[in-house]
């Protein structure tokens, strides 16, 4: 139902006369300014590997720009991987034998970005050196792993 209000002694129904404009306006804290539109989240799917050696678990630096630049991550491959594919992936990495532990499916929104995951906890018999292989009490005291991959470790420590 229409709301009037007095102004001027003239009845004015409110909105009348302000377009949709303000709204947006409104909203421009959402994306920085209010020259655009606040757009949808961007998706990407990633297929996450949670390798353990022992008590050890893989981890290895990001890239020094863009998302969560220069922050510890499990290894990770973009797009989702069925488990032959990741089998695959896993033997090209010279982790020596490799036994599927379990798989589990994760999601993380970031303010622009979606991650959907994929997490395959992986069983190897060599611990390659293009990872560092921490231990439990690194992970806690030293090792910082961004929430979007902290999800997975439930099922490894």
């Amino acid at each position: 139902m229409a709301k009037t209000v007095v102004e001027n002694k003239e009845q004015v129904l409110v909105g009348e006369g302000r377009d949709f404009e303000r709204i947006r306006r409104i909203t421009g804290y959402l994306v920085g300014t209010i020259d655009r539109w606040n757009n949808a989240k961007r998706a990407e799917e990633h297929t996450v590997f949670c390798l353990r050696c022992g008590d050890r678990l893989a981890v290895e630096r990001r890239p020094d720009s863009g998302l969560l630049a220069g922050l510890w991550q499990l290894p990770n491959t973009p797009g989702l991987l069925d488990e032959r594919q990741a089998g695959a992936f896993a033997s090209g990495q010279g982790l020596g034998d490799v036994r599927l532990r379990s798989a589990r499916d994760g999601r993380h929104i970031f303010t622009h970005i979606v991650w959907t995951m994929r997490c395959y906890t992986l069983e190897c018999s060599a611990m390659p050196p293009q990872y560092r292989w921490a231990a439990p009490d690194e992970l806690r005291t030293e090792i910082s792993l961004p929430t979007a991959f902290r999800q997975f470790l439930e099922d490894t420590y």
